[in-house]
């Protein structure tokens, strides 16, 4: 525990229960790493072109299109997920791990729905 500042927690164990904590400018360094996340997709998002897939399309522009769509929408997963994350170490709650793995399920059909419909792109 640091002496004289004021302390957020950090780590939450399996549990869910916080067991690290440390200084409230650690609380700045999330939502400064969320603005780099949402950065990073936006461009991907807006240049799909540059985005990787391990064949080509029948129907390029339907491809790229189809992958800003897939990067768009984990954009904005991800970016719930984080304002999430930074929600909790505001209110010094539990993390949930209910939350954390329907974040996760949600992804993953997502990616799937977007794979279905890039195999035929």
């Amino acid at each position: 525990m640091i002496i004289g500042q004021q302390c957020v927690p950090l780590h939450w164990d399996v549990h869910g229960c916080v067991d690290e904590y440390g200084s409230a400018y650690y609380a700045l360094l999330l939502p400064f790493v969320s603005i780099c996340v949402y950065l990073l997709m936006t461009f991907f998002e807006k240049h799909h072109n540059y985005c990787n897939w391990p064949r080509k399309f029948k129907d390029e522009q339907v491809g790229y299109c189809l992958l800003g769509g897939l990067v768009g929408k984990l954009k904005l997963l991800t970016m719930l997920f984080l304002t999430f994350i930074v929600y909790k170490v505001y209110i010094g709650g539990d993390f949930s791990y209910i939350v954390a793995s329907l974040f996760l399920v949600a992804a993953f059909v997502i990616v799937y729905v977007y794979v279905k419909k890039l195999n035929k792109a």
